[in-house]
Formats: C-alpha cells, sequence, structure tokens
C-alpha cells in the first residue's frame, strides 16, 4: 500500500510538514482524508479567532512527488470568499 505525506499550510504561519505519513488504498484515498481535515481544521478557525486558519494540504507521495492540493477556500461558500 503506497504511503502518502499531508502537509499543512495556514494563513501567517510556518507550513506543518507531515514528517511520518499514513498509508492509504491510493491517492484519492489520501485526498479524502486530506478534505476531511481541511474541513476540521476551518471548523476550528471559525470556533477559536486563536486558531490557525488553514490555506492548502498538499499530498506527496512516497517519492516527494506533489499528487494533489486541497485548498481551504473550496470549502467556503462563494458569496463568503
Amino acid at each position: 500500500m503506497p504511503h502518502y505525506f499531508l502537509h499543512t499550510e495556514h494563513f501567517d504561519r510556518e507550513p506543518i510538514r507531515d514528517e511520518e505519513g499514513a498509508v492509504f488504498d491510493d491517492a484519492d484515498a489520501a485526498a479524502a482524508e486530506a478534505a476531511e481535515g481541511m474541513r476540521e481544521l476551518l471548523a476550528a478557525a471559525i470556533r477559536d479567532e486563536q486558531a490557525p486558519v488553514p490555506r492548502r494540504i498538499t499530498i506527496y507521495d512516497q517519492t516527494g512527488v506533489e499528487i494533489r492540493t486541497v485548498q481551504a477556500q473550496d470549502f467556503v461558500p462563494q458569496q463568503l470568499r
């Protein structure tokens, strides 16, 4: 099973590198996990004004190749952007 790394970027903060990674069935499963993580990060930022505001989660494969990016803006309704 492939190993993926989900690196998180926030506005006005240093990126958080996923040093351990995780095993997923495929890139789609890794993207689903990143999407769920993005929803949770956005919810935390809404509930707590001190929480960091997420910008994107970038998915890398085990060789270090970027395979997909989950953008926070894709989870915000158009009229709120």
